[in-house]
């Protein structure tokens, strides 16, 4: 599922799905690169871990955050990325 939202502030883009979620003991690691999670060790199931680190870095270089939540409507992940709208004076 994803929702797109433009306020006249910020562009905001919500990405839920419907897999196990996230465990709360990940999360203060979650954007660090090379973190993976236990249960995806394998190469089998899991990458290197610099997925979410490089877009927490993308998104940063831009002046945006993302945050992760528990789903509320899928039961899954929830990211919400937020970037800033700038407005230019100049033409």
């Amino acid at each position: 599922n994803i929702i797109s939202v433009t306020t006249v502030e910020h562009w905001v883009l919500t990405f839920e799905d419907e897999g196990p979620g996230i465990d709360e003991s990940h999360l203060k690691h979650l954007f660090k690169p090379f973190y993976r999670l236990e249960d995806s060790r394998s190469r089998l199931d899991g990458g290197t871990g610099l997925g979410l680190a490089v877009i927490d870095a993308i998104i940063e270089a831009h002046q945006g955050h993302i945050y992760y939540s528990k789903s509320k409507n899928l039961g899954g992940s929830c990211f919400t990325i937020q970037l800033n709208r700038k407005t230019s004076t100049h033409l």
